[in-house]
């Protein structure tokens, strides 16, 4: 290893650094607190029971989306060392495994929407909150696969 790179290796971490590499995580993170945000706005115009029923989908589809967020982060960064060493045939390959875990992980994700309406019914206590959170929570799931992709 080279003088310059242990040099550089020892070099304080500049917030400056961390925030060139991290801002397109940040945005999209981001993206989903102020989606959160607008839905309660909107809905909390029509009652109590639809505002309760986005308070417990909210974090529940956080908790759903995360992993496979974070999974498609790690295909992001194994794609763009692939590109930067021009690696025509991994890139390829990756970008397809992003496609392909997006629409495999996205239907899991709906699946679980499926199983998800005991899980409301202790959360809420109230049969007509864990309705209203199911349908939320089904509908905001089947955009999985596209907002993965």
């Amino acid at each position: 290893m080279s003088a310059e790179r242990l040099i550089s290796l020892h070099e304080p971490i500049r917030v400056r650094h961390v925030l060139q590499l991290a801002w397109p995580v940040m945005v999209s993170m981001l993206s989903l607190t102020v989606m959160g945000v607008v839905d309660t706005l909107l809905v909390g115009r029509l009652g109590t029971i639809p505002l309760a029923a986005v308070g417990l989908t909210i974090p529940a589809f956080h908790l759903m989306m995360s992993m496979g967020i974070g999974l498609q982060r790690a295909i992001q960064v194994v794609t763009a060392q692939a590109v930067g060493a021009n690696d025509r045939e991994s890139q390829r390959r990756l970008g397809w495994q992003g496609v392909h875990f997006s629409i495999l992980y996205g239907i899991l994700v709906i699946a679980a929407g499926w199983v998800s309406t005991p899980l409301f019914q202790k959360l809420s206590g109230s049969l007509e909150v864990a309705s209203a959170a199911t349908l939320i929570f089904r509908l905001r799931l089947v955009g999985a696969p596209a907002m993965l992709l």
